[in-house]
């Protein structure tokens, strides 16, 4: 049973959760929690499994590279607030070039984890094909999986620029919006790309020359968080799942 922090796969579980340049260098990503690291099991193999002492794994888990810790070195290693029975080292999932999908979520310059999670979770759930992310924070850190669940790894992604995104765009032929306080109310369409602007600064001005579609509201409330708009209008502009 291990039960010293500075053993190798320990440091390595901890840059690959604190460390974003690291995550994407080795292609790892650390799960914590019982739930979500038994539900990725069911369709993404894992590569170290940490386990409580006393924990008896599941029946449908394979116990190979399983590694039994104390509850101390469980609690080092993750930062949710009570420990976890188990936390698994998964492969990153692969960017994928979003051509041929007809609905396209895209995040410009988000900031905020738990709203990409939730708009990455809101998306797959209502249908959504893909996310484009320009310039974001990391999807794949724990507040932004704890947000996302399965759906980060099951909702194909890419990262680039705003130009990388109009060259895209350009080449799919998909109609775009971006929500925007001043915008009108939207209707069901056959296809779509919807852009959720930054929690401050909104859309980026190389983006403002698209439709701009909103979320009527009563007087008086300023504004929905970019989480909850965005989900908002992902159902309503999507025609049907």
């Amino acid at each position: 049973m291990a039960t010293v922090k500075d053993n190798p796969l320990f440091k390595h579980l901890h840059l690959i959760k604190h460390n974003r340049d690291y995550r994407f260098e080795t292609g790892k990503v650390l799960i914590e929690g019982d739930k979500f690291v038994h539900d990725l099991c069911a369709f993404a193999p894992y590569h170290h499994l940490l386990v409580l002492e006393n924990y008896p794994l599941p029946a449908t888990i394979d116990e190979t590279h399983v590694m039994r810790v104390s509850e101390s070195v469980m609690h080092k290693i993750t930062s949710l607030p009570s420990v976890p029975q188990m936390v698994g080292e998964f492969d990153l999932p692969e960017q994928k070039s979003l051509e041929g999908l007809d609905w396209v979520l895209v995040l410009d310059r988000l900031q905020d984890p738990g709203n990409v999670g939730t708009l990455i979770r809101s998306a797959f759930a209502l249908g959504w094909q893909g996310v484009f992310l320009i310039d974001c924070v990391d999807p794949f850190n724990d507040k932004a999986l704890r947000a996302a669940r399965e759906a980060a790894f099951k909702l194909p992604y890419r990262m680039g620029t705003q130009a990388e995104f109009l060259s895209y765009l350009e080449n799919q032929n998909l109609p775009a919006f971006r929500a925007d306080m001043g915008g009108k109310k939207p209707s069901p369409l056959s296809k779509g790309a919807l852009i959720i602007g930054n929690e401050g600064q909104g859309i980026h001005p190389s983006l403002k020359c698209f439709p701009a579609v909103t979320v009527t509201m009563k007087k008086g409330i300023e504004s929905l968080n970019a989480a909850t708009a965005g989900s908002i209008l992902m159902y309503a502009l999507r025609d049907a799942l």
